[in-house]
C-alpha cells in the first residue's frame, strides 16, 4: 500500500463529505425501514474508515473492531465501490459529478484496503 499524504487528506475530504451527506439523510428517515439500516451502516463505515487513516497519518491508537464490524465495513465498501462504478458511465469527463466519483472511487478504495489489513491482522 503506497499512498501519498494527498492521497490520504483526499479520502479524508471525500468519506468525510459522504458521512455529513449520511448523516443528514438519515434524520430523515424512520429507523425501521431498510435504507435508515443502510445509511447506519455507512455511517459506521466511514467513522472506521476515518480512523483507520489517522492511524496511518499520525500512528495514533486505532479503535476496536469486531470480526463482524470488519466484515460489515468491507461489504459496506465493496458495495459502494460497485455502485458508483455502476454510475459514472452517466457522467461526462470533466464534469462535477464524474470527478466527485473518481474521488470516491478512490477514497473507497484505501478505506477498503486499510479495513481488510485490520481484518488480516486480526483473522
Amino acid at each position: 500500500m503506497d499512498y501519498t499524504l494527498d492521497d490520504y487528506n483526499a479520502a479524508i475530504y471525500a468519506i468525510t463529505s459522504s458521512l455529513n451527506k449520511s448523516q443528514k439523510a438519515i434524520t430523515k428517515l424512520k429507523e425501521t425501514t431498510f435504507q435508515y439500516r443502510l445509511l447506519e451502516q455507512g455511517i459506521k463505515s466511514y467513522h472506521m474508515a476515518l480512523n483507520l487513516i489517522q492511524h496511518e497519518l499520525e500512528q495514533s491508537s486505532i479503535d476496536f473492531y469486531s470480526s463482524e464490524e470488519l466484515d460489515r465495513a468491507i461489504d459496506f465498501y465493496s458495495t459502494s465501490i460497485q455502485r458508483v462504478e455502476k454510475v459514472m458511465p452517466k457522467f461526462n469527463v470533466g464534469t462535477s459529478q464524474h470527478t466527485l466519483g473518481i474521488r470516491r472511487i478512490k477514497a473507497f478504495e484505501i478505506a477498503l484496503e486499510l479495513i481488510n489489513q485490520i481484518k488480516n491482522l486480526t483473522d
